[in-house]
């Protein structure tokens, strides 16, 4: 009876937090049709649009973002590190440090939740209290690599298009040069071709 109530509420607590992952999936997709509503009515009213979200608020995970990356734990140095590493990647724009440090963190805690409920539902190390604080902490870390990983994995790809493209770019450069196009146009007409 006792294992079957354990069993019956490990499943309410999966089925709970299931709920409420759909739940704020939902609210992120409505907050995102309504910010997108906002700019359309913007553009027909003539007004010119903003990149900030409507009503000056940042969204959640970049105000999660703000508030580690700006934390002396992290610190000035990693900072510019993660910078220069978004940068090669080719991330630019406002908000992008701060993207990438929430999605560390939100992936770290999600991650460590799954194997929190993974370790309760298969009944791993549970005479070991060690052992499942050693497992939470194996995923936690893990997860908190990830994105790096995966940054890492978009700036060797990016390096190497680029490294693949000069030759072809440099080819245009001089066709366009010759064609009687100045510098810039040769550029700009490099840009656009890059783009198709």
């Amino acid at each position: 009876m006792i294992l079957d109530f354990a069993h019956n509420a490990e499943i309410w607590l999966l089925a709970a937090v299931l709920a409420a992952a759909l739940s704020g999936c939902h609210l992120w997709r409505i907050a995102r049709r309504e910010e997108a509503q906002q700019l359309r009515l913007e553009a027909f009213r003539g007004a010119v649009p903003s990149a900030k979200p409507t009503g000056g608020h940042l969204p959640w995970y970049q105000r999660l973002g703000s508030l580690i990356a700006v934390n002396p734990i992290v610190g000035t140095v990693e900072q510019q590190r993660l910078l220069k590493l978004l940068l090669a990647a080719g991330i630019k724009g406002r908000g992008s440090l701060a993207n990438f440090v929430a999605s560390k963190v939100c992936g770290a805690i999600v991650f460590a939740g799954l194997a929190w409920l993974m370790l309760e539902w298969r009944h791993l190390f549970t005479g070991l209290p060690m052992g499942r604080l050693a497992a939470l902490g194996v995923a936690l870390i893990l997860s908190w690599r990830l994105p790096d990983l995966i940054l890492n994995h978009l700036i060797k790809r990016r390096r190497l298009r680029l490294e693949q493209g000069m030759p072809d770019a440099l080819d245009l450069l001089v066709v366009c040069a010759e064609a009687g196009l100045s510098l810039n146009q040769s550029i700009e007409e490099i840009r656009q071709g890059c783009r198709r």
